[in-house]
C-alpha cells in the first residue's frame, strides 16, 4: 500500500466517524436513541478487531450486576461504557460497577468511550473526588473519544488498516452519501438553536465582508442574504470538526460552485480548453481578467443548488444555505479574493 493510498483510507474512517457523531446528535435532539443502541455493537468489534487480545461482548445481554457498562471481557479484566452524554453523572454511574457490591471488577481495567467529544478540562475537585473514592489516579486518562479511537487506527499495519475500513466502515461511508452528510451537518449545527427575531436597527459591522462584498460587485439582496448568514455562521467555526468541513468544501466549493462557474464563463465566451481542469483560483482570474461576471448571480444559483439538494433548513431565520455560502465566502474559498 502506498502512502497515498493509506491516507485516503485514513480520511474516509475519519469521515465516517466524524459524519456519525453529526448523525447522533441529531438523533439525540429528536430523543431517537436508536443509533446509540446500535453503537454499542459497531464499536464492540471494532475494539475486538483492534485489540486482538480482547474479546468484549455486550454487557447488556449479561446479568445485572453488570448494568451499568456496555461492553465487558471477563479474560482481560476490561470495561468500557458507549456513552453520548458527557455530564459527569454518566461517569458516576458507570463507576458503580466499581462500589463495594460489585468488589471483584476493582481490578477490571475501564475505560469511558464518548460517541461525541469527551469531557475537556475537568476541575480538580472532581479529578480527587475520583482518586479518594475509587483509587482512580487521573479520570482523564479513562475518558476517551473518536480521536483516541482514530489514532489506534492510524497506528494499524497497511494490512489491517485496509482489513479495518473494509469490514467496518466502507458500507457506513458509501450510507453517507455528500449530500446526506451535507443535511446532516446542516440539522446538526441548528439543533436547539431557537429562532429568533432579526434586529434590523443594527448596522453591519463586519468590515472585511464588506470589503469583499464591495471588491465582487454584490448586490444590495445577495449582500443582505451574506450578512444575515455571516451573522449566523458562528457555529461552523465553533463546532464542524475539520475533516467535514473538508468535505463541504469538497462538495460546495469545489463541485457545486465550480460548476456554476464554468457554466457562466462559458456563456460569457470562454472556451472549453479555457475551463478545463482549472482550480477555483484560476476561474477567479479568468473572471478578473477576461470575462468579468455577476458574482451576485453566481451566489444566487449556487444557494439554489443547496437547498435543491438538501431539505429547507434554517437558522436563526436565515436560509442554512447562505450560511454556508458566507462562510466559505469570508473563507475565500468563494467570490473574487481581496
Amino acid at each position: 500500500m502506498t502512502l497515498d493510498e493509506r491516507e485516503k483510507i485514513i480520511k474516509k474512517i475519519s469521515r465516517t466517524l466524524s459524519i456519525m457523531m453529526c448523525d447522533i446528535k441529531l438523533n439525540q435532539s429528536l430523543n431517537i436513541y436508536s443509533m446509540n443502541i446500535h453503537s454499542e455493537d459497531f464499536f464492540c468489534n471494532i475494539f475486538n478487531y483492534l485489540w486482538q487480545n480482547k474479546n468484549f461482548k455486550n454487557a447488556n445481554s449479561a446479568s445485572s450486576n453488570e448494568a451499568y457498562i456496555d461492553l465487558i471481557d471477563h479474560s482481560s479484566k476490561h470495561l468500557i461504557q458507549v456513552t453520548s452524554s458527557t455530564g459527569k453523572n454518566k461517569i458516576d454511574n458507570s463507576l458503580k460497577i466499581l462500589e463495594s457490591s460489585n468488589t471483584h471488577y476493582r481490578q477490571y481495567e475501564f475505560e469511558i468511550y464518548y460517541l461525541l467529544d469527551k469531557p475537556k478540562k475537568l476541575k480538580k475537585e472532581t479529578i480527587k473526588y475520583y482518586n479518594e473514592k475509587f483509587g482512580i489516579e487521573d479520570i482523564n486518562d479513562h475518558l476517551k473519544d473518536f480521536t483516541d479511537l482514530l489514532n489506534d487506527i492510524k497506528n494499524l499495519p497497511d494490512s489491517r488498516l485496509e482489513s479495518i475500513y473494509r469490514q467496518f466502515f466502507r458500507e457506513v461511508s458509501e450510507k453517507y452519501t455528500d449530500e446526506i452528510a451535507l443535511q446532516i451537518v446542516f440539522e446538526s449545527l441548528i439543533k436547539d438553536k431557537k429562532k429568533k427575531k432579526i434586529d434590523y436597527s443594527e448596522s453591519f459591522n463586519n468590515v472585511n465582508l464588506t470589503q469583499k462584498i464591495k471588491l465582487n460587485g454584490i448586490n444590495i439582496k445577495v449582500s443582505s442574504e451574506l450578512h444575515r448568514g455571516s451573522e449566523a455562521s458562528l457555529p461552523i467555526y465553533e463546532s464542524v470538526e475539520d475533516t467535514i468541513l473538508t468535505e463541504l468544501r469538497e462538495l460546495i466549493v469545489e463541485e457545486f460552485y465550480a460548476t456554476i462557474i464554468k457554466q457562466a464563463l462559458s456563456n460569457a465566451g470562454a472556451s472549453p480548453k479555457e475551463l478545463a481542469n482549472q482550480s477555483i483560483d484560476e476561474l477567479h482570474a479568468l473572471i478578473n481578467n477576461k470575462y468579468p461576471l455577476n458574482i451576485s448571480a453566481a451566489l444566487g444559483d449556487l444557494s439554489h443548488r443547496i437547498e435543491e439538494e438538501t431539505r429547507e433548513a434554517s437558522y436563526n431565520e436565515t436560509s442554512m444555505a447562505w450560511v454556508i455560502i458566507s462562510y466559505f465566502f469570508e473563507e475565500c474559498d468563494i467570490g473574487l479574493k481581496l
